[in-house]
């Protein structure tokens, strides 16, 4: 059972990676209307926090899962169990699940190179969509996912700006599911390695893109600032 927290106004839903998954494959299967899911890390809450319009976003978010290793020891330091999933991991998870159900799925978001990778890895399923992040008109983009109707929308932006497309075109859309996923669509292509298993299971990941991606560097300030306001 999934059950909604609020960690300074911010909302995390607490359940176990399979309630995730099933809950949100429900929702793809039903088709009632379309939801929101936010994947939350330290960088994504400590936005929200500073962030009124962005706190706001995520406050009307249909499923906030817990992505960020800092986000689980947080709830952990507060005596609430759950556990954490990898917006990456219940990504793949979904893609599996639509293309065995045939459900149409469209992906925006990261390079030119991620996108043919993509197209490659997914040549023959001709109702997965794809466009790159960078290429386009994000006007044009929203307009061909409103036409397109997916049931299944990948969205890799970075944060906030794919929430803030996440919200915008998902009120034009009837029974879409759609999540904020930033630098996935590079993992699931093949372009970009996620750590070792041992930093993974640790919570070291984080630290392991930054060595990789130096540009990351930007965020230490704001997970310093995380964990002495919520950690210490």
């Amino acid at each position: 059972m999934i059950n909604r927290f609020y960690l300074e106004e911010i909302p995390v839903d607490l359940g176990s990676r399979v309630e995730v998954r099933d809950l949100v494959c429900r929702w793809l299967t039903a088709g009632e209307k379309s939801r929101q899911v936010v994947t939350l890390n330290a960088a994504i809450f400590m936005n929200a926090v500073a962030n009124p319009r962005f706190k706001q976003l995520i406050q009307k978010a249909d499923l906030v899962t817990v992505d960020g290793y800092g986000i689980l020891l947080a709830l952990k330091k507060r005596g609430l169990q759950t556990e954490r999933f990898p917006g990456v991991e219940l990504a793949e998870q979904l893609l599996d699940y639509s293309i065995q159900k045939r459900f149409p799925v469209y992906v925006y978001g990261g390079t030119a190179a991620t996108i043919r990778r993509l197209q490659a890895k997914f040549a023959g399923y001709d109702f997965i969509a794809m466009r790159d992040g960078f290429g386009g008109n994000s006007r044009l983009v929203a307009a061909e996912i409103i036409e397109s109707q997916p049931k299944l929308l990948l969205v890799g932006l970075g944060s906030p700006r794919q929430e803030y497309f996440l919200a915008g075109v998902l009120s034009q859309l009837k029974n879409t599911v759609g999540i904020g996923v930033g630098g996935s669509p590079a993992i699931i292509a093949g372009c970009k390695k996620r750590g070792p298993a041992l930093l993974i299971n640790h919570g070291w990941e984080w630290l392991y893109r930054m060595l990789r991606e130096p540009r990351k560097l930007k965020l230490l300030p704001v997970l310093i600032e995380f964990w002495r306001s919520f950690l210490k």
